[in-house]
């Protein structure tokens, strides 16, 4: 049904003299990645409006995440910055570390199996990113045991493709500057 709709929204854009920007084999989140960071290198502040748990890597000082969710039927909205992120004891960046461990299956992105977010997030803590993780793991530097030695062990290449699966691009080439993408009169007829 969506994708039935989505002339109709492109006409609809573009009578609004609303920019759209599309590119074959980049995914969308790898678009708003690339020109949120334009924006960021001319200081403008951006707000990504997306229901993509996904996008709170980009999360910066000048970038802030919108996410809507609806509750009790009334939409609401929540702003992730990177102040909020870090709440949880990581930088936004490291997020896509996390999702290398723990997997999205809603992304088709695997991980490493039995590893869930909360030992993500308490390895990411700890280690900062996969490869150092990796690195102690099979150095023995770590106080990693048992069954999640075994799992870690066993799915590295899984986890460092998850990695690179969920990892947004930030330089995707769009041919566009952010001078393009000015707010301009809509054609309200």
């Amino acid at each position: 049904e969506l994708a039935q709709q989505m002339p109709i929204i492109k006409e609809i854009l573009r009578d609004m003299n609303i920019t759209i920007i599309e590119k074959e084999g980049y995914e969308a989140d790898d678009v708003l990645g690339t020109i949120s960071k334009l924006a960021e290198k001319e200081e403008i502040k951006t707000t990504i409006l997306s229901g993509d748990r996904d996008t709170f890597q980009l999360a910066s000082k000048n970038i802030t995440i919108r996410i809507p969710r609806t509750k009790m039927g009334k939409t609401e909205t929540e702003d992730y910055d990177e102040s909020k992120i870090e709440e949880y004891g990581i930088k936004p960046v490291q997020l896509i570390q996390v999702k290398g461990l723990m997997g999205d299956a809603s992304d088709n992105i695997p991980g490493v199996p039995g590893v869930g977010e909360k030992t993500a997030l308490k390895l990411i803590k700890e280690y900062q990113n996969i490869d150092k993780l990796y690195e102690e793991l099979e150095s023995g530097n770590t106080t990693i045991k048992g069954a999640l030695k075994e799992k870690l062990t066993n799915n590295k290449e899984s986890a460092i493709l998850s990695r690179t699966l969920g990892t947004i691009l930030l330089d995707a080439p769009l041919d566009v500057e952010v001078k393009d993408l000015a707010v301009k009169d809509w054609n309200k007829e």
